[in-house]
């Protein structure tokens, strides 16, 4: 739809035609309106081939887009499960810590009172110290891990100080099987399916096999049906008169007939970019089959080692260590809680007595009753330097 006004002046007054024509010829003015309007027959399909271009380039912005959200999502569960993850081994750390700590006490005093060497103190010092630079080093990832997780939530980086300062459990940590069944993992070809990317690639080689129908129908001929009509008058007042109408209504062929090696060229480059889509498409596939079989396995594997590991150790009837028990020295008589073999093994316990600096047997209960049943007794000479056996 188009609207004008025109006012003309054909000639010059000071023109030998201008001074010829009277006054009222010399201007004129000129009022149009119309509407026209158009219509392509699609008789070679290349509207048709443009609009399914169309939409498979929308679906493959709408997969593009699901597909950043799941790796969004994907990156705020990962950096949150580390946070707990960081704060429990910072934990488990600090306990370490704590128990070291009293090794080295225990140790100390085990070496001041000659039980124990010097190598054993500088070991327990070497293990704590290593054990306290630790603990700088996890907090530091915690931190950073922190702040990358507030960047993905679109904020700034200490924004989730304060929500994430008190420690929480690990996500799905108490209960690994109860998480497990909520992951519908399947076959690989279904997790194909559901994979954004994958759709994302298959639409884009739909899109570029659709633009080759769009270019080889530029090589015919477009029929198109059109119509026009509108009002023109010289006047305001005649011009919605009966007078002032006019319309013309007609078919139109246009055909690029000194433009068709342009136009072929055009079908080689489509033809050349849908094979760059499928080798696209291709490489999509075989990456994700790869992390999915890779996925998959190191899924099966840590739960079997989780279930490994959670399993509750079997009790004993009867092993090579007996109960706790009182050993005492056949020289001087002194007595002390011991570990020995159990009544199965009919071997004693052999100690350095320092009451009588000498070599001597220490029984359990157990044992004592099985020597007395009749098991001979092994026998062992005290070394020549027993303070050397000692250091």
């Amino acid at each position: 739809t188009s609207a004008s006004y025109a006012r003309t002046r054909p000639f010059s007054k000071h023109s030998q035609f201008g001074s010829l024509l009277p006054g009222n010829l010399a201007e004129a003015n000129l009022f149009q309106g119309d509407f026209d309007a158009s219509w392509e027959l699609d008789v070679f399909g290349g509207i048709r081939r443009g609009i399914e271009a169309a939409d498979a380039d929308v679906a493959a912005a709408e997969d593009d887009e699901r597909d950043v959200r799941v790796t969004l999502l994907a990156e705020v569960a990962r950096n949150y499960v580390e946070i707990r993850s960081l704060e429990r081994r910072i934990a488990i750390a600090a306990e370490n810590i704590e128990n070291q700590r009293s090794s080295v006490a225990l140790t100390e005093d085990r070496f001041r009172t000659g039980l124990a060497p010097e190598l054993d103190v500088r070991q327990a010092r070497s293990l704590l110290a290593t054990t306290e630079s630790e603990v700088p080093v996890l907090e530091s990832q915690r931190e950073q891990t922190l702040h990358a997780l507030g960047v993905l939530v679109g904020r700034e980086p200490n924004a989730l100080q304060d929500d994430l300062s008190r420690p929480a459990p690990i996500p799905g940590a108490a209960a690994p099987d109860a998480l497990a069944v909520r992951i519908p993992v399947g076959l690989p070809s279904d997790l194909l399916r559901r994979r954004p990317d994958i759709r994302r690639a298959e639409r884009q080689v739909a899109a570029a096999t659709a633009r080759i129908g769009v270019a080889t129908a530029d090589l015919f001929p477009k029929v198109s049906l059109t119509g026009l009509a509108g009002l023109e008058s010289i006047s305001a007042s005649d011009f919605l008169t009966s007078g002032s109408r006019y319309f013309t209504a007609g078919p139109t062929i246009s055909w690029r007939i000194f433009e068709g090696g342009r136009l072929r060229a055009n079908v080689a480059v489509q033809d050349a970019r849908a094979d760059q889509a499928l080798h696209g498409y291709v490489k999509a596939v075989l990456t994700a089959l790869e992390d999915v079989e890779d996925s998959l396995v190191a899924y099966g594997k840590e739960r079997n080692r989780h279930a490994t590991r959670s399993s509750p150790l079997p009790r004993r009837t009867g092993g090579p260590w007996c109960s706790p028990a009182t050993c005492t020295c056949t020289a001087s008589g002194r007595t002390w809680p011991c570990s020995t073999p159990s009544a199965r093994s009919t071997r004693p316990r052999i100690r350095w007595c320092k009451a009588t600096r000498r070599w001597c047997s220490t029984w359990s209960r157990r044992t004592r009753r099985s020597a007395a049943a009749g098991h001979p007794q092994p026998k062992r000479s005290p070394p020549d330097d027993p303070d050397a056996r000692n250091a």
